[in-house]
C-alpha cells in the first residue's frame, strides 16, 4: 500500500501523573504523560507499525492531575484512582504517514471545548480545510449546539468601508451585492439597517415581535436613536428584549473606537431557527487587540478566515455534526461519527446503566425517535438522504452501531457476552484514561489500512485496542515514568470477539415497554420460538452453560448464571446498589428485600451477588443467617444484632439473611417489623433503653408469604399493615428482587418464556454439584435421555423449586458415565412429592400436547354447554358461574378421574376400539365423581352454602338426570370422538312417580318394565301416561310438577289427588332413597 498521511485533530493534553511511594512520608512519584491527540498518535503508531512519539509531558502546564494505585492483581500494573482536572487544553493538529489504503482525518474531542468559543473557530477551520475522503470523528457533549450568525450583531459593527469584509458578508452573511455596498459610512440606525436588509430577511425573523418593534420604530419622524431609546425605554408596553437591543445599539453608537461592548444584542428570534446570536462574534473580537486609533472595522479584518468558517457552517444555525456530515456529503464519502453513552446521558438521553443489553437497545431505540436535540438531527439526516455512520460507545462492553443507510437496524457488538456496560473496567479492578482514544485509533486503523471498508472488523479492533489499555493498565519500567501499555500486541483479558447481533427496531416497537429481550425477541437471537428455547435448553444441560450460551448476553455473578431479561435487570440492579455501598465508609445497613417461591434460590441467588461484587473490590463478606420464625422472643433478635456488630469490627462487611422476616412474632402478623425500622434507618437498636451502634451491615430480608414484592406491598395501605409498620418497613428497603426460580410463572405477561432455559443452567449446575456432569465422569461422557430430560424441562414447575429438582436427581438411580433413562426415575408414588406425577408422566411418554389440545377442548366443550344454562332447583347441581370453574377444573383434572393420578394418554380413545358398556359406565361414573369432587372444592374454596348431597346418595339418585352425568357423557363425547345418543328414556322422574302409583292396580309390575303400562291399563289413565310420553329431564321440574303448565294441564284436573299424591311420594323417595331404579 501506498504512504498516505492520516490529520489528527484533538486536545493538546498534558497530565501530571503521581503516586503514592511511602504510606504517610508525603513522597509521591511524579511524572508526566501526554495525552489527546498525543496519544491517538501513539496509539496509531503502534497499530499500524509506525514509530511512536515521545509521550512524555511538559509538567509546567499541566491540564489535569492523574493519581494511580498499583493493581492488586498485577504488581506491574497502575490504574487511575481519580483524575482532576487543572485547565482546558487547547486544540492541536498533527498528522501521522502510515502505509494505507486512503488517507483519513481523525477528529477526537475529549474534553468538552465546545464551550470555549475561540477552540470552537479553530475547529471549523480545521474542518473546513480538511480534504480527506475518510473522516472519523468522536465528538462530547453538547451533541447538538447550534452555532449561528447574527447578521445584526455584526452589522451593529461595521461603521466604515472595507472590500475584504464586505465580500465576506455578501458570501456568507446573507447579503446581496447591493445591500453590502449600502453599508458604505454607516452610523448605527436602525432604519439604515432595516432598509438594507429589507427584502433580505426570512419571515421567521421579519415576524418576530422585537423585529416589529424596531420596524414601527424606524417609521417615526427622523430624529437621532438616542431620543427614540429614551422615548421607548420609558414605555410601558418595552419588554425587556426590546430595552437589551435598543440598548446594545445605543452603546455601540455611542462607543469610542477603542473600546467594544460588553453585551451582546438578544436574539432576534426567540424560536432559535433563525439567526439566533450566540455571542459567538462577539466574543472573537474581544480576544483581539484593537490599537489606539484603531476602528472596529479594521479590528475585524484580522478575523476575516474565522468569519468565514463562522459563516459558512453555521449561517443557516448548524450544529458541528450537521457541519461534518455536509461537508463529507460533498466529498462523497460518509463520516464515522463516534459518541460515549455518558454522553448521551448529560444531554438528557435516558440510557440506563448496567442493567442488560436488551434494556440498553430497547431505550436507544426510543432516544432516536425522541425530540432530543440530537434524535433530531438524526432524524433530519435521515428525511435529507444525508447518510452517516453512528457508533455509541458504552464503555469497553458494548457498541451500537447506527448506519443511517439502514435506519431500521441496529447492531450491537459487546466485547464479553456475561458483561454489561461497566463491568469491563471493574473486572480488570480499575479504570484508565484513553479508552475513546484506544477505541478511536483501532477503528482507523482498519477503516484506513485495509484493502476494504468492513465497519464490523473496525469495530472489532477498536474495541480490542480499548480492552487491551484497560486489562493492561500503565507500566513502570523507570520509577521516575509511567508508560501507556502497547495495545497491538496480545490479546485482552476477558475479552471475546463476537459476531454482532443485528436488531430490528421495527421489531422492538411491537412488544410491550420492558417486555423485549434479545433471547427471545431480537432480529438474530439464537432463540424465538417455544421448539428453540427447549433446543437451547437442552444444549445447555448437554453441553455445559457456557458453550451453549456463548456469544449471548447473559449475566453471572459466582456461581450464579442467568440469561432471562428481568432476572438480569433484576440481580444487577442489587449489584449497582452493594458496589456503590461498599465505595465508600457506612455507618447503617443496606436493606434489601428478596422475594420468590420456595425453592427459587432466594438466599443463594443474593448472596452470590453481593460476593461477586465484594471481590471485585477486594473486600471480603462475613455471612450471618438468622431465621426469624424460630425466634422466641425479642432477646432473640438482640442477640441478632449484638453478632452483627461484633462482625463491624473484622474489617469484614457483614451479610446479614433475615430469613421470613414477614412470619408473626407475639400473635400478631408481620410482627418484628417494627423492630427493624431503627436498625434500617439510623443504624441503632435498641437495647435495655441505651441505643446501641449497629454500623456497617448489609441485611438481606426474604420473604416467606409473598412471592413478589409486588404482591408484599400491594396491601401496606390495609389497617393491619399500617398497624404492623409495614409502609415504614418498604419505606426503608433501598431495593428489592424477586427471584424467579425455575418454575414456569403464570403471573408473568409474557407467559414465561425463558423458564425452560432458567431450569436448564440449574439442572446442569445441580448435575455438576452431584458429579453427573463435567469432564469425562466414568471414562465416558454423561448423557441424559432425550424423554427425560424434555420432562425434566418442560413440566411446569416442581412443588418446592430447586430443592425438589435436586431431590428428585438424587433419588434417582444414576450412575456415572450411563445414561440417564427413566427407568432410573423414582416411583410415581415418590415422584408425587416433588412434582405433579400425571404432567410429568405426560411429558415423559411424550402425550403432553395431544392431551393439553385435548383438555381445551373438553373445557370448551362443558363451558359452552352449559354458559347459557341456569341452574335448576336442586341445590347440589352446578350455576352457571360454577359452571365456568368447573370446566376449566375438570379439564385440568381429567386424568386423575380415569386412572388415579397417573399419566394418561386422552386420545386412545379415538385410536383404540371403545370399551364395552359396563367398562365405559364404570368411565363415565369416575368422571362424574371427580366432576363431583371438584364442584365440592370449588365451593369449599369459596365459601358457599349451597348444600352438597353425598356422593353415595347422588349416585344412587340419578333422577332427574343430574348435571354431573351430563358432564361425564360430555367429556366421553370428546374423549372418543362419538356423540354419546341423546337420553331418550320414554319415562322418566314424573312417569315413575305415576307408576309408583298405578302399581297396586296394574299387578305390581316391576319399574324397569314401564313402558308396558302404555296401551294396557285402564283408558281413563292412559291419557295422563300419554301426557309424558317422549319427555325429557330438563322438561320436568322435579319437586312440583303443578308448577309445569306442560305437565300439569294434562294430569292436575284429571288426578289432583294423585299429583298431590305424587308430590309428596316423590319427596320421601328423595330423602329416604329407597327406590333405586327410579329414573333409570
Amino acid at each position: 500500500m501506498a504512504e498516505k498521511d492520516i490529520v489528527l485533530v484533538g486536545n493538546d493534553s498534558q497530565h501530571v501523573v503521581f503516586t503514592e511511594t511511602e504510606t504517610g512520608s508525603g513522597k509521591a512519584k511524579v511524572s508526566g504523560l501526554k495525552g489527546g491527540v498525543h496519544l491517538l498518535k501513539y496509539f496509531l503508531g503502534k497499530l499500524m507499525n509506525r514509530q511512536e512519539g515521545d509521550m512524555v509531558a511538559n509538567l509546567e502546564n499541566p491540564h489535569s492531575s492523574i493519581e494511580l494505585f498499583r493493581d492488586k492483581k498485577n504488581k506491574d500494573s497502575f490504574r487511575v484512582q481519580r483524575q482532576l482536572h487543572i485547565g482546558d487544553p487547547k486544540l492541536k493538529e498533527d498528522k501521522i504517514t502510515v502505509s494505507a489504503r486512503q488517507g483519513a482525518a481523525v477528529v477526537l474531542l475529549e474534553d468538552h471545548i465546545q464551550n470555549r468559543d475561540e477552540e470552537i473557530w479553530k475547529l471549523f477551520k480545521l474542518v473546513n480545510e480538511l480534504q480527506e475522503t475518510l473522516l472519523v470523528c468522536k465528538i462530547s457533549r453538547p451533541l447538538s449546539k447550534e452555532y449561528r450568525v447574527n447578521v445584526f450583531e455584526v452589522l451593529e459593527k461595521v461603521v466604515s468601508n472595507l472590500d475584504d469584509l464586505k465580500q465576506t458578508l455578501k458570501e456568507f452573511l446573507l447579503l446581496d451585492a447591493q445591500s453590502v455596498e449600502a453599508l458604505n459610512g454607516w452610523e448605527v440606525d436602525g432604519k439604515k439597517i432595516l432598509d438594507a436588509l429589507k427584502g433580505e430577511i426570512p419571515a421567521g425573523v421579519t415576524n418576530n415581535e422585537n423585529w416589529k418593534w424596531l420596524k414601527e420604530l424606524t417609521e417615526l419622524p427622523t430624529y437621532s436613536i438616542n431620543q427614540a431609546l429614551m422615548n421607548n425605554l420609558q414605555s410601558e408596553t418595552a419588554t425587556a428584549g426590546d430595552k437589551n437591543l435598543l440598548g446594545a445599539i445605543q452603546r455601540v453608537r455611542d462607543c469610542t473606537e477603542t473600546e467594544l461592548p460588553r453585551d451582546i444584542i438578544t436574539p432576534l428570534d426567540a424560536t432559535g431557527k433563525n439567526y439566533v446570536a450566540d455571542k459567538d462574534l462577539f466574543r472573537l473580537l474581544e480576544g483581539k487587540a484593537v490599537e489606539e486609533g484603531q476602528n472596529l472595522l479594521t479590528a475585524l479584518q484580522g478575523l476575516l478566515p474565522d468569519i468565514q468558517v463562522l459563516g459558512g457552517f453555521s449561517k443557516a444555525g448548524r450544529s458541528l455534526l450537521d457541519a461534518l456530515v455536509e461537508k463529507y456529503e460533498k466529498l462523497g464519502t460518509r463520516p464515522v461519527i463516534i459518541v460515549d453513552a455518558e454522553d448521551l446521558r448529560q444531554e438528557g438521553v435516558q440510557l440506563s446503566y448496567h442493567l442488560s443489553w436488551s434494556k440498553t437497545v430497547e431505550e436507544f431505540t426510543q432516544f432516536l425517535s425522541s425530540d432530543n436535540p440530537f434524535a433530531t438531527d438524526l432524524k433530519r439526516f435521515k428525511d435529507e438522504k444525508k447518510a452517516l455512520h453512528l457508533i455509541v460507545r458504552f464503555g469497553c462492553d458494548g457498541i451500537i452501531h447506527y448506519d443511517k443507510e439502514n435506519p431500521q437496524q441496529l447492531n450491537l457488538y459487546y466485547a464479553n457476552s456475561k458483561f454489561v456496560e461497566g463491568d469491563y473496567v471493574q473486572h480488570m479492578s480499575g479504570a484508565m484514561i484513553g479508552e475513546a482514544t484506544a477505541f478511536t485509533a483501532g477503528l482507523v486503523s482498519k477503516l484506513a489500512g485495509e484493502s476494504a471498508f468492513n465497519m464490523q472488523d473496525a469495530i472489532a479492533c477498536g474495541m480490542k485496542a480499548a480492552c487491551s489499555l484497560v486489562s493492561k493498565g500503565f507500566a513502570s519500567p523507570d520509577p521516575k515514568q509511567f508508560m501507556y501499555p502497547n495495545v497491538a500486541e496480545g490479546a485482552p483479558t476477558m475479552y471475546s470477539e463476537n459476531k454482532p447481533l443485528t436488531i430490528n427496531i421495527d421489531d422492538i416497537s411491537k412488544v410491550e415497554t420492558g417486555r423485549w429481550s434479545i433471547l427471545t425477541n431480537g432480529h438474530s437471537a439464537v432463540a424465538k420460538s417455544k421448539e428453540q428455547m427447549l433446543k437451547l435448553a437442552k444444549n445447555i444441560v448437554k453441553q455445559s452453560t457456557d458453550k451453549a450460551l456463548e456469544g449471548n448476553p447473559t449475566a453471572q455473578f459466582g456461581n450464579l448464571v442467568t440469561v432471562d431479561r428481568e432476572e438480569m435487570e433484576n440481580f444487577r440492579g442489587i449489584a449497582n446498589l452493594v458496589q456503590d455501598y461498599m465505595k465508600t465508609p457506612q455507618t447503617k445497613p443496606l436493606s434489601i428485600g428478596v422475594f420468590g417461591f420456595p425453592g427459587s434460590g432466594k438466599s443463594f441467588g443474593v448472596g452470590e451477588v453481593i460476593k461477586a461484587v465484594a471481590s471485585g473490590q477486594g473486600k471480603e463478606i462475613h455471612k450471618l443467617e438468622f431465621n426469624l420464625s424460630q425466634f422466641l422472643e425479642y432477646s432473640d433478635l438482640l442477640a441478632a444484632f449484638q453478632s452483627i456488630r461484633d462482625q463491624t469490627f473484622s474489617n469484614k462487611v457483614p451479610v446479614v439473611m433475615f430469613d421470613e422476616f414477614d412470619c408473626s412474632f407475639g400473635g400478631k402478623a408481620l410482627g418484628w417489623l417494627q423492630y427493624f425500622l431503627a436498625p434500617m434507618q439510623d443504624g441503632k437498636f435498641l437495647e435495655r433503653g441505651h441505643l446501641r451502634p449497629l454500623g456497617s451491615a448489609i441485611f438481606i430480608f426474604v420473604g416467606g408469604t409473598s412471592p413478589t414484592f409486588a404482591e408484599f406491598q400491594a396491601t401496606a395501605r390495609k389497617p393491619a399493615a399500617v398497624a404492623a409498620k409495614k409502609p415504614d418497613f418498604v419505606s426503608r428497603l433501598r431495593g428489592s428482587v424477586d427471584i424467579w426460580g425455575p418454575n414456569k410463572l403464570s403471573s408473568r405477561d409474557d407467559s414465561d418464556e425463558t423458564y425452560t432455559v432458567r431450569r436448564a443452567i440449574i439442572l446442569r449446575s445441580l448435575l455438576e454439584k452431584n458429579g453427573l456432569v463435567g469432564p469425562k465422569v466414568g471414562g465416558r461422557q454423561f448423557k441424559v435421555a432425550e424423554d427425560v430430560l424434555k420432562a425434566l424441562l418442560n413440566v411446569s414447575g416442581f412443588h418446592h423449586g430447586t430443592r425438589s429438582l435436586e431431590a428428585i436427581i438424587k433419588m434417582s438411580r444414576i450412575t456415572p458415565g450411563e445414561e440417564f433413562t427413566a427407568a432410573g426415575l423414582p416411583s410415581a408414588d415418590r415422584l408425587a412429592l416433588y412434582v405433579d406425577p400425571i404432567e410429568f408422566g405426560e411429558w415423559l411418554k411424550g402425550w403432553r400436547d395431544g392431551n393439553v389440545k385435548k383438555r381445551e377442548a373438553i373445557e370448551s366443550d362443558i363451558y359452552d354447554a352449559y354458559k347459557n344454562n341456569q341452574a335448576t332447583v336442586n341445590d347440589w347441581e352446578p350455576s352457571h358461574e360454577e359452571n365456568m370453574l368447573l370446566s376449566k377444573a375438570v379439564a385440568k383434572n381429567i386424568s386423575s378421574f380415569l386412572d388415579s393420578s397417573k399419566a394418561t394418554d386422552l386420545t386412545k380413545w379415538e385410536k383404540d376400539p371403545r370399551p364395552d358398556q359396563n367398562k365405559e359406565k364404570k368411565i363415565k361414573e369416575a368422571i362424574a365423581h371427580g366432576v363431583y369432587d371438584q364442584l365440592k372444592a370449588i365451593r369449599s374454596d369459596r365459601r358457599m352454602a349451597a348444600a352438597m348431597m353425598p356422593w353415595w346418595f347422588v349416585e344412587k339418585q340419578n333422577d332427574p338426570r343430574n348435571r354431573y352425568f351430563v358432564i361425564a357423557d360430555t367429556v366421553w363425547e370428546r374423549l372418543t370422538g362419538v356423540k354419546t345418543a341423546a337420553a331418550t328414556e320414554t319415562f322418566c322422574a314424573p312417569a315413575g312417580i305415576w307408576a309408583v302409583l298405578l302399581v297396586p292396580e296394574t299387578g305390581g309390575k316391576p319399574l324397569k318394565q314401564l313402558d308396558e303400562l302404555i296401551g294396557d291399563t285402564d283408558q281413563s289413565v292412559t291419557p295422563v301416561l300419554d301426557t309424558f310420553h317422549g319427555m325429557s329431564v330438563k322438561d320436568f321440574d322435579c319437586t312440583d310438577i303443578a308448577k309445569r303448565q306442560r305437565v300439569g294441564a294434562g294430569a292436575q284436573d284429571r288426578f289432583p289427588s294423585a299429583c298431590a299424591r305424587g308430590t309428596g311420594l316423590w319427596t320421601d323417595i328423595r330423602m329416604q332413597s329407597d327406590n333405586s331404579g327410579v329414573g333409570r
